[in-house]
């Protein structure tokens, strides 16, 4: 089968978030299986096309799109008012010009799109392959769900979304919480649900059983939505009845504007004290170096305290053989099953995310079991060999 995915994320060019880390699964997979693959991406700098590992990439800019441009009323131009709307529809634009392009060589069975950013809306209004529109977290929710602040150029991002998922000739969601979700808001009626891929063989158990029997991992950004203050404040009971143990932050700090510290990694060593001997802030790491952190960790932690989609930083540790003690919200509960291969909790609950990570840390035999069937569960659903089958299936059904 030929396939083509649209994502204006693909790694390492534009990062490992959720969806480029989604696109880079999902386009290795399909290759390793045989299938003939092109990712259009975004270029930071200039277009171009080369080979990964058997993966066709183009990179290609945003392009202005000329009648937008200009200006209906004196003075005045969309892109002014409009900036971020008019900046994803031009990626949208230079993505579907790079599909026909290509269409103009070799046959292209199906394209996969995000929702988010609208990066399938030209595709869907021009399409020559059935076109399947994946629900990461549309933009919509991203800002209820963060309290984000709401301008008219979101608004009108939300409607090419919109327009875009209902040109779909198939949805897919990794989670039924975001599918329940979003489906009210958009009237939408029936969502595949097919869990995110991970490589397994990248994220894997250490060859030594378990980790140091103290440490704790956070992956992730450190922001308020996940928790991470929740995190520190449980901590400092964990510290009191496990004085060895110790907690790993890794991830990017972000900027916090109330007037008494200059970031979120301010706010905590504040909020630390005492324990704060007991935490180290990592940062970033690449992806290379952030297998070894799970390996050597006890217990991985996801303390968010807003909804989760299908978090990689949980399937990452559980590849990795680690039990996760995550806030009970959103996908993260279709993840781990309670008491089986990690621990949940109420989102927020301090008492209850101390009383979890203690119980682990001083359970080994435990934390062991849990992290054999977190490992367990990643290779019967969520390796790439497992999810790109179902995905192979929507593909085919969709292309008839």
């Amino acid at each position: 089968m030929k396939v083509c995915l649209l994502s204006r994320e693909y790694p390492p060019e534009t990062g490992w978030g959720g969806i480029g880390t989604y696109t880079y699964n999902l386009a290795h997979g399909l290759a390793e299986l045989g299938h003939e693959v092109d990712v259009i991406s975004m270029s930071t700098d200039c277009e171009k096309e080369y080979l990964d590992g058997g993966v066709h990439i183009h990179r290609v800019l945003p392009r202005i799109i000329n009648p937008l441009l200009k200006r209906p009323i004196r003075y005045v131009s969309p892109y002014a008012f409009f900036c971020t709307t008019m900046v994803r529809l031009g990626w949208s634009w230079a993505a579907f010009r790079k599909v026909r392009e290509i269409s103009m060589l070799r046959r292209i069975d199906v394209v996969e799109a995000p929702e988010h950013g609208a990066d399938g809306f030209f595709f869907s209004l021009f399409k020559t392959a059935p076109l399947i529109i994946r629900l990461h977290t549309p933009s919509l929710l991203h800002r209820r769900l963060n309290e984000l602040p709401d301008s008219l150029d979101f608004r009108l991002l939300d409607i090419f979304e919109k327009l875009a998922v209902k040109r779909a000739d198939v949805l897919t969601s990794p989670s039924r919480s975001m599918a329940e979700l979003i489906s009210p808001d958009w009237g939408l009626v029936k969502i595949e649900v097919i869990p995110n891929p991970i490589d397994e063989r990248i994220f894997f158990p250490s060859s030594e059983a378990g980790g140091d029997g103290r440490t704790v991992l956070y992956v992730g950004r450190l922001e308020k939505r996940k928790g991470v203050d929740v995190l520190v404040e449980a901590f400092w009971r964990v510290v009191e009845e496990f004085p060895s143990a110790r907690l790993l932050l890794v991830g990017s700090d972000t900027r916090i504007d109330d007037g008494k510290h200059s970031s979120f990694v301010d706010y905590l060593r504040t909020k630390l004290g005492d324990a704060g001997e007991s935490v180290k802030f990592v940062g970033r790491v690449d992806r290379e170096e952030l297998v070894g952190y799970y390996q050597r960790s006890e217990i991985c932690v996801i303390p968010s305290v807003v909804f989760e989609n299908f978090p990689y930083t949980c399937l990452e540790a559980m590849a990795c053989g680690k039990p996760v003690v995550a806030s009970d919200c959103g996908g993260i509960r279709e993840m781990i099953e309670d008491g089986v291969n990690g621990l949940l909790v109420p989102p927020g609950d301090v008492v209850a995310l101390s009383e979890a990570l203690i119980r682990l840390l001083t359970d080994r035999s435990l934390s062991l079991e849990m992290g054999r069937r977190a490992r367990e569960r990643v290779e019967r659903l969520y390796s790439r060999k497992a999810v790109v089958g179902k995905i192979l299936e929507v593909y085919r059904g969709a292309k008839g």
